[in-house]
């Protein structure tokens, strides 16, 4: 599942967490947040325990489509136009 690793950074930071702290309340390794962090995609169940976590829904973590198209140097099909 892809998730928008800004999103993990940006919840996490509001609540004063580290990554370490994260994987803890998120019953994981660091190791696998710090991975989950760099790939940008999570097995859905880490990102349901992630988003449980911090307090915040599966779709939050989600990419917006625009965000996560334009972060990658992908365009819009309207931008073709």
């Amino acid at each position: 599942m892809l998730i928008d690793s800004h999103s993990i950074t940006r919840n996490a930071e509001r609540l004063g967490w580290s990554q370490s702290d994260l994987a803890r309340n998120a019953r994981m390794p660091r190791a696998t947040v710090s991975h989950i962090v760099r790939r940008g995609s999570a097995h859905p169940q880490s990102v349901r325990r992630i988003a449980e976590a911090l307090g915040c829904s599966v779709d939050d973590l989600r990419p917006r489509t625009d965000s996560f198209a334009s972060s990658r140097g992908v365009r819009h099909e309207a931008a073709l136009r």
